[in-house]
């Protein structure tokens, strides 16, 4: 004996077809329910517009917002509530498409149905303003977020971090680290990368491996990237030393060091005019299959001309050339007068 379907089993398939982006079929079955008597419920309607919202909105943006809209229109004229549900994938669908002002208004016709804002509607709204670039406006949610007796997350610290760090506003970056690390929440992985990046920013070395050394305490395991930001910082004050340090430890924790950190030690070390070190660990670059930039090879050529190596310099040119790197004039001016001086003293 068959079983008969049901509102559960059409909403369960409406939501495959909009996962799977159909939402073409979603309708057809949405509309197949009311000729079989069924009535569909909060969470079918949802299912619907959050659908309506992932199709291909750049495609055809306003046609898509309508039919969401209208949707939503439909299912309150059929006397379902809509919940905060709903209303968080109102939001979300409008502030992915940057429509962040007409999202922020359905958090009024919210409060006036006497549904309450939680914290995703929050966060999702703090989001749509930062990646906007309206950082104030997301401060200022966070305020309301408080405010309505909610209390900010890691999630809701993230994306304000993150979008004050795409900002530059690195202080700005720090304040709200501070004030997470006051109301007690671990940071996570994203976390601590992004305010190690800020702290390096500003030039505060000694926070930036704060940050870095309670990794640890709270599990997390830096990557390529922390370190390579780590090494960058130390390598723009000339602190050779421990970013050397740092970067040959990273074989004890099992991290790869990539061509980037590479690149900026060898550049570092140019800086103090160690072409030995440079050249050490261009070959250990090359040695693992790596390819060092047209920088790394411009400043070491550069230091070696300085010592008026130019045969050591020729080499670098040569190998330059066979990795199709393209030599600037510069580098050639230098190699030709370091070898003119040569001959000059001879």
């Amino acid at each position: 004996m068959g079983l008969s379907p049901n509102v559960v089993i059409y909403t369960t398939l409406i939501d495959g077809c909009c996962k799977n982006g159909d939402i073409e079929r979603a309708r057809l079955l949405f509309e197949k329910m009311g000729e079989m008597g069924l009535v569909a419920n909060q969470y079918t309607f949802t299912v619907l517009i959050n659908g309506l919202f992932k199709k291909g909105l750049k495609k055809d943006g306003e046609g898509k917002i309508c039919r969401a809209f209208d949707l939503f229109d439909e299912m309150r004229e059929r006397g379902v509530e809509a919940n905060v549900v709903t209303y968080n994938t109102l939001i979300g669908g409008m502030c992915r498409e940057e429509r962040v002002w007409e999202a922020e208004k359905l958090v009024d016709q919210m409060k006036k149905v006497a549904v309450s804002p939680n914290s995703i509607t929050y966060n999702t709204l703090i989001g749509g303003f930062c990646d906007a670039g309206y950082l104030d406006k997301a401060s200022n949610l966070l305020d309301q977020l408080k405010s309505n007796g909610l209390s900010p997350s890691l999630v809701t610290y993230n994306i304000l971090i993150e979008g004050y760090s795409k900002a530059g506003n690195w202080k700005g970056v720090a304040d709200l680290a501070r004030e997470m690390e006051g109301r007690g929440i671990s940071p996570s992985k994203v976390t601590c990368t992004v305010l190690i990046d800020a702290y390096v920013r500003l030039q505060d070395m000694e926070k930036a491996f704060q940050i870095f050394s309670s990794m640890e305490r709270f599990g997390l395991v830096p990557d390529v990237y922390v370190y390579g930001v780590l090494i960058h910082g130390l390598c723009m004050k000339g602190n050779m030393k421990e970013s050397s340090k740092l970067f040959r430890s990273m074989a004890e924790m099992h991290v790869e060091p990539s061509d980037v950190i590479y690149n900026t030690m060898i550049h570092g070390y140019c800086k103090e005019d160690n072409s030995y070190r440079a050249l050490r660990l261009l070959r250990e670059m090359e040695a693992k299959g790596l390819v060092p930039n047209v920088a790394s090879y411009s400043s070491i050529i550069g230091v070696l001309c300085k010592d008026g190596k130019w045969q050591e310099s020729e080499v670098l040119l040569d190998k330059m050339i066979e990795l199709q790197l393209k030599p600037s004039a510069s580098i050639l001016n230098m190699i030709s007068k370091a070898k003119n001086f040569t001959e000059l003293k001879i």
